[in-house]
């Protein structure tokens, strides 16, 4: 990417203008940028009155900053899949891009005409902004209609560079009929000081199945914030998966909406925070149509200083009659100083639902570790087979990482180079 300013932080509105004029795009795109260039200058960073992103420390992120691409693999790609580079669009996939664009609108629509926004509920930030308006680094992945296949598409993003910004973006047109199942791998540069932030949208038709695993790789030194929205039509399910682990913060900023009747959700994480890292999850779930069902879950195991941020909120409005919604947070704090913020939240205005939500903030028990290490356990690996119980539960219920065992092992490896944790031993095995 070539750039008009040689740091984010002196941008202003005309050399942001300049440099959106310079992609030589449709007047229409052009706008759309500049609307979102101007919220990126007025905006201050996220904070207050959000309930979530003021809880993350941001003041330094852009400031000594420069723009720069990911660089972007993939492989696994079948049949009935394509899959266009944002920088390079033409024909086909430019007229499939603008009719995908045009539908997501639409669905923007729809949403918002239901939706009633609290003050504390906010969905543009700086962040966001500065996304939309300058990325041009990204693919968008368009799956046929009545596609299936049992192999797992990948798509890897990585900085090469230090001290830069990488704003990729991944557009997802699963249409009617199609299966699939997607790992998406976010990597920062060894020891560099980056910032990843991806805005991630996606579209499942009627009667689309799709599962979404997000693994974000970076070290203490680098920072990631992910915004996604997503839309499920009538008898789509579509399921997201989350491992996060090393970043000296990170945050995710979900939108997920149910548009058709018997639409499912599905999103479940984990996430290892040592040191004075920071991590957290902001999701909103709304449910606008009948008999949908979302299930949230999400498990953190807290060491030293760090922190989690859990704001998760299921809208339920009039009209969605037979819906479910479930949401859980827990959290497990094995440092003296580690810290916990956990807000789940209901709004529910229809009246035949099932809804239910919680959090749960607990420790390692004296009897617990004194139980396992009576029967001959270190009290190191006491601990470690504890966190694995923790997290059991989440990763069965990921069923990509139960289809391909090979994915499994490579993502268990790197959760124990990252953390030290061996998520491959077997809860129950008592030899140490």
């Amino acid at each position: 990417m070539t750039t008009t300013f040689e740091k984010i932080g002196k941008i202003d509105y005309q050399s942001a203008a300049d440099m959106i004029d310079s992609f030589n795009e449709s007047t229409e795109r052009s706008n759309w940028r500049k609307k979102s260039a101007t919220s990126f200058v007025e905006l201050a960073m996220p904070g207050k009155p959000d309930e979530a992103w003021r809880r993350v420390r941001l003041s330094p992120v852009l400031l000594d900053k420069a723009l720069e691409d990911c660089q972007i693999g993939y492989d696994g790609i079948p049949s009935g899949v394509s899959v266009y580079s944002l920088s390079e669009l033409s024909g086909d996939g430019f007229k499939e891009y603008e009719t995908y664009i045009t539908r997501y609108t639409e669905l923007s629509k729809l949403r918002a005409a239901k939706d009633k926004p609290r003050a504390n509920d906010v969905k543009e930030n700086k962040l966001l902004s500065l996304n939309k308006a300058f990325s041009q680094n990204g693919l968008f992945i368009v799956a046929d209609e009545n596609f299936s296949s049992g192999d797992v598409l990948r798509f890897q993003f990585s900085t090469q560079s230090d001290k830069i910004v990488a704003i990729p973006q991944i557009h997802l047109w699963a249409k009617k009929g199609s299966k699939g199942q997607i790992l998406i791998e976010f990597i920062a540069k060894e020891d560099s000081k980056n910032v990843i932030i991806p805005y991630s949208t996606g579209v499942i038709e009627d009667n689309a199945e799709w599962e979404v695993l997000t693994n974000q790789e970076t070290d203490d030194n680098s920072q990631f914030y992910m915004f996604d929205s997503y839309y499920m039509q009538t008898k789509s399910k579509f399921s997201s998966y989350l491992f996060t682990q090393g970043a000296k913060q990170s945050f995710v900023d979900g939108h997920y909406t149910l548009q058709g009747r018997k639409a499912e959700f599905h999103m479940y994480g984990i996430s290892t925070a040592q040191g004075k890292q920071v991590q957290g999850e902001k999701l909103s779930v709304e449910h606008h149509a009948p008999e949908t069902i979302s299930d949230t879950s999400f498990r953190c195991v807290l060491y030293d200083s760090a922190t989690s941020i859990f704001a998760g909120n299921i809208k339920i409005p009039k009209g969605s009659s037979g819906s479910e919604g479930y949401e859980e947070n827990k959290n497990l704090l094995l440092g003296e100083d580690c810290f916990t913020h956990a807000i789940p939240q209901l709004e529910i205005i229809e009246n035949d639902v099932k809804c239910s939500h919680g959090a749960t903030v607990s420790s390692t028990e004296p009897e617990e570790l004194y139980f396992l290490m009576a029967r001959g356990l270190t009290q190191k690996a006491a601990e470690e087979l504890l966190v694995r119980s923790f997290y059991r539960d989440i990763l069965d219920k990921m069923s990509l990482l139960n289809d391909h065992p090979e994915i499994k092992s490579y993502l268990y490896n790197l959760t124990e180079k990252k953390t030290g944790l061996n998520l491959n031993k077997n809860v129950y095995n008592w030899e140490e």
